[in-house]
């Protein structure tokens, strides 16, 4: 299971495991909520009521997920990466990774790659913060 924490509800399991099989398409909200058979309305509605991180945060984690599993490729470069996950450009991918997961592209493979990143996302969660 990707995410650790079993309180967490079906929608938020299929949600991030949506977001990031379709991470290299960017898409926007309302085809993650299309895609859960719920309008984009209907899908935010339900995400607050479950005290969930905003949907445009999933994405971004579906984005640094599947990032961090590519840039474990040898013949991927920082730069090829970000620009299949629609960064403008690898710095910009490196500042995206450096603020949600704590480190550089280069440090990110050295201390696991996915599984690191996997770890801190676990560790954040999708709950959202500051909360009941």
């Amino acid at each position: 299971v990707l995410v650790a924490a079993r309180d967490l509800p079906d929608l938020a399991h299929e949600a991030i495991r949506w977001a990031i099989e379709h991470a290299e398409a960017r898409p926007p909200v309302s085809e993650l909520a299309g895609a859960l058979a719920m309008s984009r309305r209907a899908f935010l509605r339900e995400m607050k009521a479950l005290n969930l991180v905003s949907a445009r945060a999933l994405l971004l984690w579906g984005r640094l997920i599947r990032a961090s599993h590519l840039l474990e490729r040898p013949s991927e470069t920082v730069e090829s990466v970000a620009f299949r996950l629609g960064y403008a450009t690898g710095g910009a991918l490196g500042k995206a990774l450096k603020r949600h997961v704590g480190c550089s592209p280069t440090d990110l493979l050295k201390q696991g790659g996915l599984s690191w990143t996997l770890d801190v996302f676990r560790r954040q969660g999708l709950r959202a913060r500051g909360e009941a």
